[in-house]
C-alpha cells in the first residue's frame, strides 16, 4: 500500500473525476497512472538516449518544424519542443498528423504520448483557426 498526501486542489478534482465515473478515488488514479506508466521491463535508458537524437533529426525534416529542445528525463520519459511555422503552407498538415498519430490513433491502446496542440482526425478539419486547439481534448 502507498500512501500519498495531494495537494488539496488536485485531490479535490480528482475527486470529482473518480465520483463522475463512479469509482473510487483510488481505483481512477490507478487508471490514470496506468494510461502514461509504461511498465519498468520495456523502459531502456540506452535506447532511449540513442533514439531522441533520430527522433529530433526526423522531426526537423518536417515542413515548418524546427525543434526548438530535447530532453531524456530522469524518470525515463522524454519531451521535444517544436516550433511550427503555422504561415508554412504545409504546417497545418502536419500539425493534424502529429496530432492524430500521437493522442488518437489507436482507440483501443493508445500511445503514452501527448502532443499538444491536439487534433481530430485530418479528414474532419478545417484550418487552425477552426480546429487547432491548445488542450487536451
Amino acid at each position: 500500500m502507498l500512501e500519498i498526501n495531494l495537494p488539496k486542489k488536485l485531490r479535490k478534482a480528482l475527486e470529482k473525476e473518480a465520483f463522475d465515473a463512479n469509482i473510487s478515488l483510488s481505483a481512477h488514479i490507478i487508471k490514470k497512472l496506468d494510461g502514461i506508466t509504461p511498465p519498468s521491463e520495456f523502459i531502456d535508458k540506452k535506447k532511449l538516449k540513442a533514439g531522441l537524437p533520430i527522433l529530433v533529426t526526423y522531426l526537423n525534416k518536417l515542413p515548418g518544424v524546427i525543434v526548438i529542445s530535447s530532453k531524456v528525463t530522469e524518470d525515463a520519459y522524454w519531451w521535444v519542443k517544436l516550433n511550427i511555422d503555422i504561415s508554412n503552407n504545409f504546417s497545418w498538415n502536419v500539425v493534424q498528423e502529429l496530432g492524430f498519430v500521437l493522442n488518437y490513433i489507436s482507440v483501443s491502446e493508445p500511445m503514452p504520448t501527448v502532443f499538444k496542440p491536439v487534433s481530430p482526425p485530418p479528414y474532419m478539419n478545417g484550418g487552425p483557426e477552426d480546429f487547432l486547439c491548445q488542450c487536451q481534448c
